[in-house]
């Protein structure tokens, strides 16, 4: 789908979900990087960047990608329970 569609943000998303399943979270922090890059105003690839940032032990540059959720859906909680967790 990025091939055929590379300036749909929701492609690159996808794609960095399945990498973060794979637990290839060097990938999918790429592909989430490329999604924000397309579409920064969507909350969903900041939080699952910070998850696999998470993942990787890379704490504070988790807690920034929760906080940027968290600035775009101030209603998602579980970005801010997550972020604590790197505290």
């Amino acid at each position: 789908m990025t091939q055929q569609y590379p300036n749909d943000y929701r492609g690159w998303y996808y794609l960095g979900e399945l990498m973060s399943t794979f637990q290839q979270y060097e990938q999918a922090i790429a592909s989430f990087d490329k999604a924000l890059q397309l579409k920064p105003d969507k909350d969903q690839p900041w939080y699952n960047r910070g998850v696999a940032l998470f993942n990787l032990g890379r704490w504070d540059e988790a807690i920034a990608s929760y906080d940027k959720a968290l600035q775009l859906k101030p209603d998602r909680s579980y970005a801010l329970t997550d972020g604590l967790q790197c505290a």
